[in-house]
């Protein structure tokens, strides 16, 4: 038997075939959730949350929410609107909850109960006041700071430069002292200056003031203007073809009988003018003309006067001819204030005449039902005569929100005038004298065809944007108001007033189609093939409501905001960070997208434990770790658990990695309960957080604010880095899924080009060959804190920093060996210490397999 030989090289090692690198050299095109993970780009995220993205497509761990009010709403409702408002010389930080209620935040940062609306509100600080707009008759909000209140009959507050007015009615809260103040409404009289009673109240028995204070009053924006709607009544256009006569020894009044406009409940308004048609038969008068004609407005039910004013101060001095006299009534005239839907007597007074001096009411003649009245002990109506006469303000026009443009107030919103959009006289209180308050028709001057879902100023335009059911968009033209016009520019643009933002230099606008920009529709037109959400339409789509969602803008970060409340993420975009679409062919840019999630409560920690449940199946409910109530107040708008979201079951019954929130074993107050079949989480130690749904966002000094769900409002802490100051935020990533061709290969390395001042750690896990759920490796690394770190940046707790290590030890790269045909890379368990997380990159080595 031979031996055969093989060639000398046949026995030389094979030759190892050539490393390659794919490089995710930043993520400048954000997340893409529209399409599978397969086929988005290298420059995209299949996740990305907790996670803003940097110019250069930096990732950057978000800066946490801590609470900015120190006490919850009344019953915890919701924060539905929160702004800072100029009232007078202070500047108010104003809220509404989701039960109507409007409060202002004191020194302490509670809110304090002032009134309430009509219906979810804004406000808008226009000329000293908050204009409040609520979906009824436009409001406005006024106060003033107590300095001083007497122990007298009546009450005398000090409140210098206050604005009320006799007859207003305030609240009074926040009062050191004489507490027996605080929570009561009043009617302010024989006002001062600075100073003003309250009418009936006597405070000589209470405790003497010592400090502090607010006097508030919500009440309505009344229409002064000389338009028509500008009136409680008005006759003065009336034909004059007959008269009742005033002071001849029998009749000492004429009245008109009205009834006042129906108001909002418990609302007032104040008569500001009353005009009447007079002449004068002889004289007017007899013996001394030393008698004034007077005009009052009277209760029908008791006679009690409201208002008193001197008309004409002697009879003489009547024309003998008709002239139509007028009586500005203020302050000092006005005893009370007319109520909604009463019987009034407008009237006019006199008695020092004769049957041949007297003076002459001017009336008009109708066939029946004359409202002309004549007093002569008692009231005595004459129906076949109507006074010459008129009685102002009218009630304002109705708005839910509303602008300020060119020193103007523009509102919208109107239930009863959806396609109307009213402006104001350079005021609050006049929306209706020509050339000054009106309206203006969307498109057409119909009232209903064109509802206005939103109206914004923009570089010094105004934009009127249509409903989903006619949506359009115009641009107000027109030098004055008798030119304004609303032509449309666009035909399938529209949106809500609470999703349409102004981000500074452009208008971004959401509604069920998408969300975009005002710059992208003048420039692409409205008929376009792509949306600025386009990489996150599938959200939109499953979850926009046009009754629900909100948006923001935070300023800082150039990022408008979008929550849709049956999503428990929030929608970011980053509208400062266009960035060329490599997909489009018009050299079209394209904003890039993350996602936040926000954490009210961490309830598998140290504060709190999991109980077995006395009732369902492996049912567990949270209680602190001594045990008792852990002060969850409100249900929360989700649970998840390990990241991924729980969904919503009922307590009792359960199925595995269900939630609900209630009382089923008797405890005495409600709390959340889990079901998990794999036992008990303090034992499995899974991470169950509750997230916290925005209701609501502000941006004011700086700072972004979010109203919750839960009665507290929110701000981003941009110095710190835990959640409430207590729980870790969990940022995390997820590239795209990335297919080799015709083969496997060998990944060999892994790099992350990462930092973090104060260091971190994180977890990098490698899913493989197509699998979605299930990790084929998962990596640590560490990030060193910078050598350059200070102690005033040692801001982290020493729980969060044992991993953060000496650079020179701790490099954040390594050799793998994990073969596959297709992979995917996700950042997980990013651990802040004391400061934000940044990734630049991700670098994989790997080397072809042989087929």
């Amino acid at each position: 038997m031979s031996i055969i030989q093989w060639p000398a090289i046949s026995r030389q090692p094979r030759q190892k075939r050539p490393e390659n690198i794919i490089s995710y050299n930043g993520f400048t095109h954000g997340l893409n959730t529209q399409v599978p993970s397969f086929q988005i780009l290298q420059t995209e995220m299949s996740e990305c949350v907790n996670f803003k993205l940097n110019k250069g497509g930096q990732l950057e761990s978000r800066r946490p929410i801590v609470a900015y009010t120190t006490s919850p709403t009344t019953s915890n409702a919701s924060v539905k609107f929160f702004a800072k408002v100029p009232v007078g010389g202070n500047n108010r930080e104003l809220l509404v909850d989701s039960n109507y209620l409007l409060y202002y935040l004191n020194s302490s940062k509670v809110p304090v109960n002032v009134a309430t609306l009509e219906g979810d509100a804004t406000i808008v600080a226009y000329n000293g006041a908050g204009v409040i707009l609520d979906g009824s008759y436009i409001k406005q909000y006024e106060d003033g700071n107590i300095t001083g209140a007497s122990k007298a009959n009546p009450c005398v507050i000090t409140c210098v430069a206050h604005p009320f007015i006799n007859g207003q009615r305030v609240k009074i809260t926040g009062v050191a002292g004489m507490t027996q103040l605080n929570g009561n409404i009043y009617t302010v009289a024989n006002e001062t200056d600075d100073t003003f009673q309250l009418s009936g109240t006597d405070s000589s028995a209470y405790t003497t003031y010592t400090s502090g204070g607010i006097v508030s009053s919500v009440s309505l924006a009344y229409d002064d203007g000389t338009g028509a709607s500008g009136y409680q009544f008005d006759n003065r256009a009336g034909t004059d073809d007959t008269a009742l006569a005033l002071g001849n020894g029998t009749n000492t009044r004429i009245a008109y009988k009205f009834t006042s406009q129906t108001l909002d409940t418990g609302y007032l308004i104040p008569p500001t003018k009353i005009t009447v048609k007079l002449s004068k038969q002889g004289d007017g008068y007899t013996g001394t003309d030393n008698v004034p004609i007077t005009v009052k407005i009277r209760a029908v039910s008791g006679d009690t006067a409201l208002i008193t004013k001197t008309l004409v101060a002697t009879a003489g001095a009547v024309s003998k001819t008709a002239v139509e006299y007028g009586a500005v009534l203020t302050s000092d005239d006005i005893t009370t204030h007319m109520a909604s839907a009463t019987a009034y007597y407008a009237t006019v007074e006199y008695n020092n005449g004769d049957g041949s001096n007297y003076i002459k009411v001017h009336c008009t003649t109708v066939a029946s039902g004359g409202v002309g009245y004549y007093y002569d002990g008692s009231y005595n109506a004459d129906t076949t005569k109507d006074p010459i006469m008129s009685v102002k303000p009218g009630r304002p026009p109705k708005g839910a929100f509303g602008t300020i443009h060119e020193k103007r107030l523009f509102i919208a919103g109107d239930p009863d005038n959806p396609g109307y959009m009213w402006y104001g006289n350079l005021t609050c209180l006049d929306w209706s004298t020509p050339d000054g308050g009106g309206y203006v028709g969307a498109v057409d001057d119909s009232r209903n065809n064109y509802e206005v879902g939103a109206i914004r100023d923009l570089f010094n335009q105004l934009y009127v944007i249509g409903k989903e059911t006619q949506p359009y968009l115009c641009i107000l033209s027109g030098a004055s108001p008798n030119d304004y016009i609303l032509s449309p520019a666009f035909q399938e643009v529209w949106t809500t007033h609470k999703t349409a933002v102004n981000t500074t230099n452009d208008l971004w606008i959401a509604g069920g189609k998408g969300v975009n920009s005002i710059r992208g529709v003048e420039q692409y037109g409205d008929i376009r093939t792509f949306a600025e959400s386009d990489p996150v339409y599938d959200r939109i789509q499953d979850y926009f409501s046009t009754s629900t969602a909100i948006a923001g803008y935070y300023a800082r970060d150039g990022q408008y905001w979008l929550y849709m409340p049956s999503y428990y993420r929030i929608l970011i975009v980053n509208t400062k960070g266009s960035v060329p679409d490599p997909l489009s062919t018009n050299n079209e840019m394209r904003y890039p997208w993350v996602e936040y999630e926000l954490y009210r409560h961490v309830l598998r920690s140290s504060t709190y434990k999991w109980t077995k449940s006395g009732n369902g199946t492996n049912e567990y409910h949270v209680e602190l770790a001594a045990g008792g109530d852990p002060s969850i107040a409100t249900q929360p708008d989700f649970i998840t658990m390990d990241k991924a979201k729980l969904v919503e079951g009922t307590v009792g019954s359960l199925s595995n990695h269900e939630w609900d929130y209630g009382d089923n074993d008797t405890l005495g107050y409600s709390t959340v309960y889990v079901r998990d079949d794999s036992g008990d989480p303090d034992t499995t130690e899974v991470d169950i957080r509750s997230i916290l749904g925005p209701t609501c966002f502000a941006w004011f000094d700086d700072v972004f604010y979010i109203g919750g769900s839960d009665g507290y409002i929110y701000y981003i802490d941009e110095t710190g880095y835990l959640e409430l100051s207590a729980h870790q935020i969990l940022p995390r990533m997820k590239t795209l899924y990335s297919s080799i061709p015709f083969g496997y290969v060998n990944l060999s390395g892994l790099h992350i080009l990462g930092s973090s001042l104060g260091g971190s750690s994180l977890t990098v896990e490698i899913y493989r060959n197509d699998y979605q759920a299930n990790v084929g490796a998962s990596y640590t690394f560490n990030f060193a804190y910078y050598d350059t770190l200070t102690v005033n940046e040692a801001t982290m707790t020493v729980s969060d920093a044992w991993f953060a290590i000496d650079a020179g030890s701790n490099p954040t790269f390594r050799r793998i060996n994990l073969n596959a045909r297709s992979f995917l890379i996700s950042v997980q368990d990013v651990q802040l210490v004391g400061h934000p997380v940044y990734l630049n990159a991700l670098h994989v080595r790997y080397r072809q397999l042989q087929i």
